[in-house]
């Protein structure tokens, strides 16, 4: 029987694997599972609730929140339809957007006839246009040039940019295609047209935008679009070589400011920030995810989808463990403290999103003694529309909540091995217990 100790941790710093642990460093945990870490101190990780009663059909594939003006919509992107979000229910979107579990679905959006216009493409799927109240609808201008679709899609410098697209029922694998200025719907006047990025033989993964530049992520490079106008109208050339995107919908961006300051991205080789230089944020789990004993399934990372929870500073990132083909781990990366810790579900996560909160509890609504409060500071009921964020699984989104220990009902493991010692107890280990947190 393992014996057990009460430990001072101290300043906590995270999963650290990049020694034996017997030879990692104080503070770090060879494994942690269910706790986060704020401002250098272990706290018990959010548990997850239904976002609302309502269900939806097929598996989710890609989860999207969508600002048009004043008006915000959730919608999630399933194998069987396209939903947006009522206040308790989900409604199929009428149209047909045909999609298979685990592949990526790209969006952004885009002024069409003076409306922002949700856009979302698939390689096979075709590419779509959402005004927020019509159908489901065919983007106007692809069929005369023979695009039936596009692996990614953003919008840079009032064109829009389609990346890896099938064209005459061939794949690009290289291609980037940009509509005319202005017009989502034009690829035949002078400022539209397209290149084949040919210098590096890798495919393209997904595009971003990043300062006044588009950033093209392809399997083994990065490349830089940038404008340079008429009759050329964009620039390309490759600036990082031998790193690629593993997991295109790993990939997101931090904003001051309402503009794009760094993405953050699974890499064929590490996770990494990319802020104007590429830096390695993934060491301390790196033997998890690559190495020689990886205890995620190699086989399924290309699945893997992130989100930047600005709100708490974090990077999440969903895995399969294992031999199991689904993701049911959350690694997260808070970039205040450089930290990583996990937290695996009971049941598989198809995607990740998140929401600008529904209206929480203002002070005026507050009843009781302090003693009958059953909110947390800091959770997501604390302040009105404050951001949460989203799990995408089976029928139902969830919500991560502070105010729940569970996971589908079931009750989520937690713990902090420490490091081992030469003398003295072999680990150590901080449980969590319901009763006492």
């Amino acid at each position: 029987m393992l014996d057990k100790k009460l430990l001072e941790l101290g300043y906590v710093k995270g999963i650290y694997r990049e020694a034996s642990p017997l030879d990692i460093r104080e503070g770090c945990a060879y494994d942690i599972t269910g706790v986060r870490i704020d401002r250098s101190f272990l706290r018990r990780a959010p548990g997850s609730s239904n976002l609302i009663s309502g269900t939806y059909a097929g598996t989710p594939v890609r989860v999207i929140l969508y600002y048009k003006g004043n008006d915000t919509y959730l919608v999630v992107v399933t194998t069987s339809n396209v939903y947006k979000r009522n206040a308790s229910s989900w409604s199929a979107l009428t149209g047909t957007f045909t999609v298979t579990a685990g592949s990526h679905v790209s969006f952004t959006t885009f002024p069409i006839s003076s409306v922002i216009s949700l856009i979302i493409s698939h390689l096979s799927g075709g590419v779509k246009k959402w005004d927020g109240v019509g159908n489901l609808l065919d983007l106007g201008g692809l069929s005369g040039i023979s695009v039936t679709g596009a692996t990614c899609i953003s919008s840079y410098r009032t064109h829009l940019i389609l990346g890896r697209t099938t064209e005459g029922g061939a794949i690009q694998h290289s291609r980037i295609r940009w509509s005319g200025v202005g017009n989502a719907e034009d690829y035949t006047s002078a400022t539209s047209g397209f290149a084949d990025l040919i210098d590096t033989p890798d495919q393209i993964k997904e595009t971003f935008p990043w300062l006044d530049r588009l950033i093209v992520y392809k399997s083994n490079s990065l490349w830089e679009c940038s404008y340079i106008g008429y009759p050329q109208i964009f620039n390309f050339a490759p600036f990082i070589h031998d790193v690629g995107l593993l997991a295109p919908a790993s990939l997101c961006a931090t904003k001051e400011k309402g503009q794009v300051t760094s993405h953050i991205f699974l890499g064929t080789d590490n996770v990494y920030e990319f802020n104007g230089q590429l830096n390695p944020i993934g060491e301390a789990i790196w033997h998890m995810l690559f190495g020689v004993n990886a205890i995620v399934n190699k086989e399924q990372r290309t699945k893997a989808q992130g989100i930047y929870a600005h709100w708490s500073s974090e990077y999440y990132l969903t895995l399969p463990l294992g031999t199991d083909p689904n993701m049911r781990a959350i690694f997260a990366y808070n970039f205040k403290d450089k930290a990583w810790t996990r937290k695996d579900h009971a049941t598989p996560i198809y995607a990740l999103g998140y929401w600008k909160g529904d209206v929480g509890i203002p002070w005026t609504g507050l009843s009781g003694a302090w003693t009958d409060q059953t909110w947390i500071w800091g959770g997501e009921t604390t302040g009105e529309r404050n951001p949460v964020a989203l799990l995408a699984k089976s029928s139902y989104m969830k919500v991560l909540n502070f105010t729940t220990l569970t996971d589908d009902e079931v009750y989520a493991t937690a713990y902090f091995e420490s490091k081992d010692y030469m003398f003295g107890f072999k680990t150590r280990w901080v449980e969590f217990q319901a009763e006492i947190i």
